[in-house]
């Protein structure tokens, strides 16, 4: 969960309204903040915590309604918002080992604190359910060593502790991925061209060949979540990221390729399991109508301080914690409503809502951005040593 940047280095942009500066360890380098990606982030960490607690009261969700197919898409969203927020920061490639070291810790720095805060929470709850429930608790070492080590992506991606955290290692994968394509290079190399050509044709293999139509989803979860399967959605972010910038001249026309976008994922023929979500010609549909989506918004940028955009902006800094934190936050409360015949379990998810949109704030105000400022602190000590050493 990157910040939405566009680095003015190397590269003409039209301004950008409104304008937040932020400056990096190196201090040739001025980022300004492209709000319109982080709208668009927040509203799809919200759509999966509405599909997450109305599924959780009504049962699943099938591919006809559109919350079904957020449930499985909005993660896709986020994966294409990462790849254009980290490109436009890096557009003038990685320069050196030192800009290595930055990327790397800033990205540690942001993702690992509050993902250590869920996966011991994830441990004490499933604790305290076989003590409630009387059953013999099995600690399972193997899958907490992958967790806080972050590396269940390479190694299981379905070995995840928390509901929604398999997104995270496929991240951590594509973080690992990402200095190979810019190290050395500017934003016009062919190596991003080349990396999103293979990972769409392995993408259609998944498609149309790994992914059986026939089988529901849940059967087969840890092939869809399998990181060669949703690279492509990174790199197609990469690319709009590289190639695009916002373009006010554009924003009528842009809106309108926004709204054809959410009316083709909207209204795209398909029922039944969400199998059919992710295989054959509706996998290939509704992912380029995310990335265009996403494309349009950028170039759009639909910016602005009015009070009618706050709630975007709050859902938007807060979305790493409110995507992570819902299900921890939910498993408790709906555990006292049952357990107490308190309201209806649709009252209990409303109280978790409620819930995690406050501990989300207090999380990304105490938790992500003290973490984030010692990143940066931390990054350009590294680097100076670094530059001293050399």
């Amino acid at each position: 969960m990157c910040v939405a940047t566009v680095n003015r280095e190397g590269r003409k942009r039209p301004a950008l309204e409104p304008v937040k500066k932020m400056t990096s360890t190196d201090s040739s380098r001025t980022h300004t903040r492209v709000q319109s990606l982080d709208y668009l982030r927040g509203l799809m960490a919200l759509a999966v915590m509405v599909y997450h607690y109305v599924s959780g009261s009504v049962g699943d969700l099938g591919s006809d309604s559109v919350l079904g197919r957020l449930g499985i898409y909005a993660v896709s969203v986020f994966y294409i918002l990462s790849g254009v927020s980290l490109a436009i920061v890096y557009a003038d490639g990685l320069r050196s080992g030192a800009d290595v070291v930055d990327f790397a810790i800033r990205r540690l720095f942001r993702i690992f604190p509050l993902f250590y805060v869920v996966v011991t929470s994830a441990l004490l709850l499933a604790w305290a359910s076989d003590i409630v429930h009387g059953t013999p608790h099995a600690f399972p070492l193997y899958k907490a060593l992958l967790n806080y080590t972050l590396t269940f992506g390479f190694v299981d991606p379905s070995a995840y502790l928390s509901t929604g955290a398999w997104s995270i290692g496929n991240e951590i994968v594509f973080y690992a991925l990402f200095p190979w394509l810019f190290l050395g290079v500017t934003r016009r190399s062919p190596r991003v061209p080349l990396a999103l050509v293979l990972s769409l044709v392995i993408a259609t293999w998944f498609a149309f060949f790994a992914l059986s139509a026939d089988t529901p989803i849940e059967l087969q979860w840890s092939h869809y979540i399998n990181p060669f399967n949703q690279v492509f959605l990174f790199l197609a972010g990469v690319a709009i990221g590289t190639r695009l910038m916002p373009r006010p001249g554009l924003q009528v026309r842009m809106a309108v390729v926004v709204l054809a976008c959410v009316a083709l994922f909207c209204l795209w023929p398909a029922s039944g399991n969400q199998i059919q979500l992710v295989t054959g010609l509706t996998r290939v549909v509704l992912s380029s109508a995310c990335i265009a989506l996403v494309a349009a918004v950028f170039v759009w940028n639909p910016s602005s301080d009015s009070p009618v955009m706050k709630p975007l902006a709050f859902l938007g800094e807060g979305c790493y914690s409110i995507y992570l934190l819902h299900p921890i936050v939910a498993m408790p409360i709906v555990f006292v409503f049952s357990r107490l015949h308190i309201g209806s379990i649709g009252a209990a998810y409303c109280t978790a809502f409620v819930a995690t949109l406050v501990l989300s704030w207090l999380s990304f105000r105490f938790i992500e951005k003290p973490m984030i400022r010692a990143g940066r602190t931390i990054s350009a000590r590294a680097i100076g040593g670094l530059r001293t050493a050399s």
